[in-house]
């Protein structure tokens, strides 16, 4: 393991409620970030493509549109967008976690999860980690987690003490 490690924390926007915007323009600064050097790239809370600014701003059927719109912009965990950002990961060689709103993986569930998604520098997707307890009014837009995917996420910057420790989503 190297002594120095470079990381960076993507302060940037998303292209709001625009999941294939988002997806190219992270592409881009994952790309960056490898042209860096760095070893970690993390991005915001709900980055994938908006957080629910609008919370007590407008009128119920307003933020019930706009409810719609987080879930069309809301990621599968695994799905096509993390496949995509996985192979960014690994063509930059850089780590990342990429916050974003997850839609549930159960059939038929419209539930949304306030998430992040680990990538390795070698593309895995390593897991995800659903927020365990939304805040105040947050609780309006998205579920709880569980405790189901409370773990350590080893990447090649850094182990878990238990070296044989794996994931599964």
């Amino acid at each position: 393991m190297a002594s120095t490690l470079r990381v960076g924390a993507a302060q940037i926007a998303p292209k709001f409620f625009d999941k294939a915007g988002t997806l190219a323009k992270t592409v881009q600064v994952i790309d960056e970030a490898g042209r860096l050097g760095l070893d970690l790239l993390v991005f915001p809370e709900t980055y994938f493509a908006a957080y629910p600014y609008w919370r007590g701003a407008v009128s119920v059927r307003r933020s019930t549109e706009l409810v719609v719109e987080m879930q069309r912009s809301a990621l599968r965990v695994p799905g096509e967008e993390t496949e995509e950002l996985g192979a960014a990961a690994r063509r930059a060689r850089v780590n990342c976690v990429v916050g974003c709103n997850e839609l549930d993986d159960r059939p038929g569930s419209l539930t949304l999860y306030n998430t992040l998604v680990f990538l390795g520098r070698d593309g895995r997707l390593l897991g995800r980690h659903r927020k365990l307890m939304p805040t105040h009014s947050e609780r309006v837009y998205w579920g709880m987690g569980d405790a189901s995917d409370i773990r350590v996420f080893d990447m090649d910057m850094a182990r878990s003490a238990d070296s044989s420790a794996t994931s599964t989503i």
